[in-house]
């Protein structure tokens, strides 16, 4: 191992050298120094079994690259093809893959490998390069785009691509040289995923699980016939054009538009690219949306966190990249799943991201689909349970019910305002806040306002106040609440008071049928209140801005006014309202008001902050219209000039009335 670590990375070099291994409790991982006496306590401690292809700075990811140090193929030529069909040299011997590969190598005019592993399975083609850094990763990634070719259909041939320019000489003859080589690799089962720098790749000595074959160097036969090549001659040799002929054409191209600045440069289609509103990318925003609004306890009470992770994983996977672990690793917290049994079952993403990623499609019901849990967005709110107003609540862009209408550019605007607001409340505040709006109106009904009257009290719109009304009726504590403060429990006194309903209940009634009479036992007045018992206290609070205190001997309203002020926001006062109260009842009483005083705190900044920025959608018809010109006064400028002389101190009417 430690042999084929010193072939791949530079002892003492810097950057630092990740190591993973497979076994049964999940995959593990390490990062070690590059040094030898480190790299030896790791491999006496650990078992690796997978080595890193480049060295990094913190943890192996691809932002992380500190030194690139190879290129490579991963061969798996014992496997199938996308059609389930064995490839071509599956039954061939490792060293008759070798010479073949050798060959087309040597066709293609590219330098030779540095080394060859088998790895038990496949093999792994590896160039060796030294001294590169970071800066090197955007040549790297064309080097490895070069090598692995574009996607060949079953003929062999690329596919073509719609919008495409017309290649240039240079690009035909560099792709009839390389036609052969993307040919080979099909071929023997060329990995088009094992290309980004995390990859790791077997290392020399581990054993495969999947077979029980160790892997080992199969090419050279000796280790000291191990040498690194060239990163630029390798990259002259793989890419269309060498450094000095991209030079030469960049200056023959700036001297013809230098000669002719009038000349009109021919479009050039762009490479298509993932736009930052695609299909999966909308999806993921929509589904962390929904998770927010709903909650955890939703999904899990519903059993539907399979189908959220699920289309999760596969948003992640169509625009992030990963595997199954790091998503189950990010995905785990958030719906209260183990890590590890997450992992295991987006296995199936995982393998259909890399399907679709090596050109594989699969036949689904006569058309060709893409070979990745590719869901439809109304599917997925299907499963998720997606209704038309949770749609418009939440501002989802794409994942919405079908047939429901997108939003237009001014509601996703609008949307997005409102969820980045500061005072943005809670679905537990708006409802607190339908509840306390619910028990004013109903008091305002109670003192003969009709339902539009109560609504431009309120400042809102008449089917608002009529939900708000039907909430606090069908609330558990009612529209008036009873409070005993420092009593007894047997001092405590409860009366059953008939409270009148405002909710308007829908009622058919037959063609012709005589209108209904109350009956007269409902029409009779309600029985007197008895009377408070001594040392007891009765608090009456029909909001948390007003209530009554009622002890055995006296009666008090307290009441909140809002100031307006910062430092003290509102002030409160308890009056005594009738009676004389005896010894002991202004302590109760004290008592009392501090509760109701912080009830109604409470109260105040759930209020200040829902009103602090309301939205013009609350603001009421009458106040939304456009202010038009009314006639004015006529203006009488003696007048004017009269008050503007005793303004200023001097020969004004005032004056000459006391001279008068």
């Amino acid at each position: 191992m430690l042999w084929h670590i010193g072939v791949a990375h530079c002892f003492g070099a810097r950057g630092r050298i990740a190591f993973a291994s497979e076994t049964a409790a999940g995959w593990i991982e390490g990062m070690v120094a590059n040094s030898s006496r480190a790299l030896r306590e790791h491999l006496a401690a650990a078992d690796p079994q997978y080595l890193s292809q480049h060295r990094f700075s913190f943890r192996r990811h691809t932002g992380c690259v500190e030194a690139v140090c190879s290129a490579w193929w991963d061969l798996d030529f014992r496997g199938v093809d996308r059609h389930g069909q064995p490839l071509p040299f599956a039954e061939n011997e490792l060293d008759e893959v070798i010479v073949i590969v050798l060959y087309v190598i040597a066709a293609a005019g590219l330098p030779v490998p540095s080394y060859i592993t088998d790895s038990g399975s496949g093999c792994h083609v590896v160039w060796t390069v030294r001294g590169l850094n970071a800066l090197a990763m955007k040549r790297w990634r064309a080097l490895m785009k070069a090598l692995r070719g574009p996607q060949l259909d079953d003929a062999g041939n690329p596919f073509a691509r719609r919008g495409r320019r017309e290649p240039d000489a240079y690009e035909v003859a560099w792709t009839e040289r390389m036609l052969p080589l993307w040919r080979t690799l099909k071929n023997l089962g060329l990995d088009r995923a094992a290309s980004d720098p995390a990859r790791v790749l077997r290392l020399w000595g581990s054993i495969n699980s999947k077979n029980g074959r160790m892997a080992r160097c199969a090419w050279p036969a000796s280790i000291g016939d191990i040498h690194a090549v060239d990163f630029n001659g390798l990259c002259d040799a793989a890419l269309p054009l060498t450094r000095a002929q991209l030079r030469a054409l960049r200056q023959e191209r700036k001297a013809a538009r230098e000669a002719n600045p009038n000349a009109i440069q021919a479009p050039r289609a762009s490479r298509p690219r993932r736009a930052y509103g695609s299909k999966w990318v909308l999806i993921r925003k929509d589904l962390m949306a929904v998770l927010e609004h709903r909650g955890f306890a939703w999904f899990k009470e519903h059993k539907k966190r399979d189908w959220w992770y699920l289309a999760m994983a596969v948003a992640l996977s169509q625009t992030e990249g990963g595997d199954a672990q790091s998503w189950a690793e990010y995905l785990g917290p958030l719906v209260g799943q183990p890590v590890r049994e997450l992992a295991g079952t987006l296995s199936g993403v995982e393998r259909g991201m890399l399907a679709h990623l090596s050109g594989e499609t699969v036949d689904w019901e006569g058309d060709i689909r893409p070979a990745f849990y590719d869901y439809h967005p109304a599917t997925i709110a299907e499963k998720l349970i997606v209704t038309d107003e949770e749609a418009r609540e939440i501002g989802l862009r794409i994942l919405r019910p079908a047939g429901l209408p997108a939003l237009t550019p001014a509601e996703r605007q609008r949307r997005s305002r409102a969820l980045r607001s500061p005072d943005r409340k809670t679905r537990d505040e708006k409802a607190e806040a339908r509840l306390f709006m619910g028990r004013q109106a109903w008091w305002m009904r109670i003192a003969g306002l009709t339902v539009a009257e109560c609504a431009r009290q309120l400042d809102c719109n008449v089917s608002r106040v009529e939900r708000a009304i039907a909430e606090a009726d069908a609330h558990p504590d009612g529209i008036a609440t009873l409070e005993t403060v420092d009593a007894p429990p047997e001092a405590i006194q409860v009366e059953a008071v008939e409270i009148p309903s405002f909710v308007s209940r829908p009622s058919i009634v037959p063609e012709g049928s005589p209108p209904a009479i109350a009956p007269t036992a409902a029409l009779q007045p309600a029985e007197q209140p008895t009377a408070v018992q001594a040392r007891t206290v009765r608090v009456i609070s029909a909001t948390p801005f007003h209530a009554t205190i009622e002890t055995a001997t006296a009666t008090w309203w307290w009441t909140v006014v809002d100031q307006g002020r910062i430092e003290q926001p509102f002030e409160e006062f308890c009056d005594l309202q009738s009676g004389r109260p005896a010894d002991g009842d202004r302590a109760l009483v004290d008592a009392a008001c501090e509760e109701l005083a912080r009830a109604a705190q409470a109260a105040h900044q759930l209020s200040r902050r829902g009103s602090r920025r309301r939205g013009r959608r609350d603001v009421p018809e009458a106040r939304r219209a456009v202010a038009r010109p009314v006639p004015l006064p006529p203006l009488y400028l003696q007048r004017e000039v009269e008050l503007y002389r005793e303004a200023s101190g001097g020969g004004g009417l005032r004056h000459r009335l006391v001279a008068a």
